[in-house]
């Protein structure tokens, strides 16, 4: 279970240095919905997560956690990945 926390927080951590941001500081809706698309695929790729709900809960979960962590999207790279992968299991365990 530990591997597969780490390698979900190892994509979710690659998909936030992927994101694109205007830079104004602020979350816009296009770059939330970008954090919930790359939070479904991580969700997916979870063999833990075996409903739609559950998918759902850590999707909403995760995108709620980066949002607290970095309030500025620029700036979600920069979130540690030892944060990452304990936003990842508290995710996890929520859903």
């Amino acid at each position: 279970m530990k591997a597969r926390i780490f390698l979900t927080s190892v994509l979710l951590t690659l998909f936030l240095n992927a994101c694109q941001t205007k830079g104004d500081g602020k979350w816009s809706e296009s770059e939330i919905e970008n954090a919930r698309k790359s939070a479904s695929f991580a969700a997916q790729a979870d063999p833990d997560l075996k409903t739609e709900e559950q998918r759902q809960k850590f999707v909403d979960c995760w995108v709620e956690k980066v949002i607290i962590a970095s309030p500025d999207p620029m700036k979600q790279a920069e979130i540690p990945m030892d944060q990452v992968i304990k936003m990842n299991e508290d995710c996890s365990i929520q859903a």
